[in-house]
């Protein structure tokens, strides 16, 4: 498409969607920001792609935190994806269109070792560029679907050649990897990993918000949501809404088209229905007599997803091949699309197969079979179930780990375990119980917080704080790997038991057991808190941030026990008996670790 062209095309997109106008300079190779040269560049096309490329990224983050990462988009909200997702962690920019004089600007500056593209896009003069410089191309989380084989197909040698320039192909499943090699690539370019797309999660924040908004939105009504919808979805899905009124009065919806530039078309399609409707943008609370939510912001789509009882997912009621039905599958809520999934179609084959997908054909279909889920929990909690559980048994692209404790208060013993789990893992979970019948020491905010400083040198470390079942708690982060330290036999004995438990609570959790180093091998959280009641020296047990601390305490009436407790009221300015010594000792901590 000559230069010309393509700023026409933008500018009038632009009518619906503005930020289609900013930013033009990016999409002939021009940038207004430096870009470091010499590190990772990976694309992904807009906001599907983006999703699927946001734990790939960190991946490589964590394995490379020498090289700068740049992540190229062409969407605006692919844009607003990447910047919510790593901000400043990540170079961003869009990737300029396939013009070779564009293209060279943009090489010329990133320089990349090695290029990543995610899913399907075949650049002809992009892999020609790449392959003339000796960049290495990886194709990621690759699919192609047969109709699309049938195209490229057409194109005979010009798509072969192009082909057997990239590196490397990591095809979603062996039916695509074969249709690659139909059209030219050769099996020694070709390896199956598996989708990407698998490898997403509910983290406790976003299902805390999630409840938080529920609670806030439809305490006690049922909610649907119909996300990622195209033009001809949004009148069949506030058509079936209607009909579900009549059974279901207090039946609330949740309307997300998938482009912004339909939003002005969602929102008159549901004022000419004569529906009650607010826009979530407006940041109003749905009243009772609110009928339908119109999901018109940005990068709220999981959350959205937390708050309904189940999901319809668009672009498939119509031929554009569907979207995405593993973000609603993540909340373990009941899945239905339509009949056009080719886009998805090893997901969907997978899901359905487990009943985890409920395929409608029409308007009338989608209202029975809402219907039928709203009217039977037990069924809408059999489908949401096997949902979640396909979703988890597909997630093989990182070892994530959780190492549980009290940490009250984390020590060099901890420390040690948790740096070498770190190096064994992509992912570790440093999860902090709440435990009241343990009366601890610090709360459970202020253990989290100084958990988080101690760790800080650790990027692929996470500190998270739990109060359920460790067993429950490993399933919603997706962890199948529990880390435990041993320093006595008597802690194997203990921990056996645990172990023995956790299996029969979540079958697929493994323990695995750390001796700490002989440094350290005597040290536990009780034995500090014993020494430093009786004015002994702390110092060398505690991480690096927190040994002013101790040095502090030393030698002073610290007595932490049997400490009567402060009035609730001067709880805060208790300064003049035992009580103050306490909070004193909470408030120094702290102040080491966060700001107050």
């Amino acid at each position: 498409m000559p230069a010309p062209l393509i700023w026409l095309r933008l500018w009038v997109r632009g009518r619906k969607a503005p930020a289609y106008r900013k930013r033009i300079g990016e999409r002939y190779g021009f940038y207004k920001k430096p870009l470091k040269p010499g590190g990772i560049m990976l694309h992904s096309v807009s906001v599907g792609e983006t999703l699927a490329a946001i734990p790939l990224v960190r991946a490589l983050r964590h394995r490379y935190p020498e090289l700068p990462i740049t992540v190229t988009t062409m969407t605006p909200t692919g844009s607003e994806r990447v910047m919510s997702a790593f901000g400043e962690d990540v170079q961003h920019v869009y990737l300029p269109y396939d013009l070779p004089c564009a293209l060279n600007r943009f090489l010329d500056k990133v320089d990349p070792k090695l290029v990543l593209i995610m899913e399907t896009e075949l650049w002809p003069n992009l892999i020609a560029a790449l392959h003339k410089r000796y960049i290495p191309l990886v194709i990621a989380n690759a699919r192609l679907s047969a109709r699309s084989a049938k195209g490229y197909a057409k194109l005979g040698d010009f798509v072969r050649t192009l082909l057997q320039r990239i590196t490397l192909i990591a095809a979603q499943n062996e039916e695509d990897g074969e249709r690659f090699i139909s059209l030219g690539a050769k099996r020694s370019q070709l390896t199956v990993t598996g989708s990407l797309k698998f490898d997403i999660s509910v983290t406790p924040q976003l299902a805390a918000r999630a409840v938080t908004l529920r609670r806030q939105w439809a305490p006690h009504r049922p909610v649907w949501i119909a996300t990622s919808t195209h033009e001809g979805e949004e009148s069949i899905v506030v058509q079936a809404h209607q009909s579900l009124l009549k059974q279901f009065p207090n039946l609330l919806l949740i309307l997300v088209p998938r482009h912004p530039e339909r939003f002005p078309d969602a929102i008159n399609l549901v004022r000419n229905a004569g529906l009650s409707f607010i826009t979530r943008s407006s940041g109003e609370v749905p009243s009772s007599s609110t009928q339908v939510v119109i999901g018109d912001t940005m990068g709220e789509l999981m959350l959205l997803y937390g708050i309904a009882d189940l999901a319809f997912v668009g672009g498939s009621l119509v031929e554009r091949g569907g979207h995405n039905p593993l973000e609603p599958a993540a909340h373990a809520i009941p899945v239905l699309m339509g009949p056009h999934t080719f886009n998805f179609k090893d997901i969907c084959a997978r899901l359905s197969k487990a009943d985890g997908l409920i395929t409608v054909t029409d308007e009338q279909s989608l209202v029975k079979e809402i219907a039928s889920l709203l009217t039977d929990e037990d069924y809408r909690n059999f489908y949401g179930r096997h949902a979640v559980e396909v979703l988890y048994q597909n997630q093989d692209m990182q070892k994530r780990a959780i190492y549980p404790g009290t940490f009250d208060p984390i020590t060099n013993g901890h420390i040690d375990i948790v740096t070498r789990a770190a190096s064994m893992f992509d992912q570790v979970i440093l999860a902090i119980a709440a435990s009241p019948s343990k009366n601890a020491l610090f709360t459970l905010d202020e253990r989290v917080a100084l958990a988080q400083q101690a760790i800080a040198h650790l990027p692929n470390v996470q500190v998270l704080g739990f109060s359920d079942l460790m067993a429950s708690f490993a399933r919603n982060q997706q962890a199948n790997v529990l880390v435990r330290g041993l320093r006595t036999a008597a802690d194997f004995e203990y921990e056996m038991q645990l172990a023995h438990m956790n299996r029969h609570l979540m079958p697929e959790l493994e323990s695995v057991f750390l001796m700490p180093s002989k440094e350290w091998s005597f040290v536990s959280s009780s034995l500090v808190k014993e020494v430093a009641r009786h004015h002994g020296d702390v110092a060398h047990f505690l991480p690096e941030h927190r040994q002013q601390l101790a040095y502090h305490i030393h030698g002073k009436a610290l007595l932490l026990a049997h400490i009567p407790a402060a009035p609730e009221q001067n709880s805060l300015v208790y300064h003049q008996t035992g009580g103050s010594l306490l909070k004193s000792f909470h408030l120094a901590l702290l102040s080491v670790a966060t700001p107050l």
